[in-house]
């Protein structure tokens, strides 16, 4: 990381993860954090190579996030980002490939290690093409000013409320493929004469 200038930092990072029988993720990343009193803005630019048995794929990206301290308990943030050239050859694959997404959160720090962001984002599926909304509910402990780790649990919740409403309503489609219903096996005629 090197200072540009006062209020100003910009950082190199990369990163490099194998999930054998699955894919190889390299990944390369440039981000630039400017403070301007209690407003802070974040941006960045990445690129990503998916390795996998049948090639390479490789997906640029570039996001960023505004983030607004109130007072010591209190911060709201705004966050975004886009990614091109990712295709998942199956399922397994989507959840590992960086997809589109924008949302925001409130952050409220209950003590001087522990806080919580609520909030909502949505992303576009890799697999369905469609934007998909969530909650955000990250519970989070800090290790110290700069650094902290967090559980975002939103999705949970959500799955769980969905769920419980589609049981209600009785909606919720069945996946399974019944068997076939017919009658007695089809049996030729016979003839009248031998």
């Amino acid at each position: 990381a090197f200072r540009l200038w006062d209020g100003s930092v910009i950082a190199a990072s990369g990163s490099r993860s194998s999930m054998p029988g699955l894919m190889g993720i390299e990944q390369g990343r440039l981000s630039f954090v400017q403070e301007f009193g209690n407003l802070t803005l974040t941006a960045y630019a990445s690129a990503t190579h998916y390795g996998y048995f049948r090639g390479l794929q490789t997906a640029y990206g570039f996001g960023g996030s505004l983030r607004y301290r109130f007072n010591d308990k209190w911060s709201m943030a705004l966050f975004g980002s886009y990614s091109t050239g990712a295709s998942p050859l199956t399922p397994a694959m989507a959840g590992y490939m960086k997809a589109p997404c924008f949302g925001g959160y409130a952050s409220y720090e209950i003590n001087e290690h522990w806080g919580i962001n609520v909030g909502a984002k949505a992303t576009r599926s890799l697999v369905t093409n469609r934007w998909e909304a969530q909650p955000i509910v990250e519970p989070y402990y800090k290790i110290n000013g700069n650094a902290a780790i967090g559980v975002d649990v939103g999705g949970i919740l959500y799955n769980v409320i969905q769920n419980a409403v589609e049981r209600q309503n009785n909606s919720r489609p069945n996946p399974t493929i019944g068997p076939p219903v017919g009658g007695p096996p089809p049996v030729a005629p016979r003839p009248d004469k031998y």
